[in-house]
């Protein structure tokens, strides 16, 4: 069976640890964390996963911009605000 693949966006370190920590014990892989939307755009212009999860509140780019900013480009990617 093959691992989902997850992306987390997150500003907060603690926060993105606990998650890559919580979900290493599923059929789960963190493929790559982000600091801010920019980051994640930027990283998904090269590499894909299979959800991301997204703080809605990072700066310099939140994850409502960046919800915004997938959709006027077409780009599709299951989210988990």
């Amino acid at each position: 069976m093959e691992k989902i693949t997850v992306h987390i966006a997150d500003n907060h370190q603690i926060v993105a640890d606990g998650i890559k920590e919580l979900l290493k014990y599923g059929n789960i892989k963190v493929v790559g964390v982000s600091n801010n939307g920019k980051e994640l755009i930027k990283w998904c212009q090269n590499n894909q996963c299979d959800v991301i999860v997204l703080d809605i509140s990072m700066q310099p780019m939140n994850g409502i911009e960046v919800l915004k900013y997938f959709k006027e480009k077409g780009i599709e990617h299951k989210v988990l605000e």
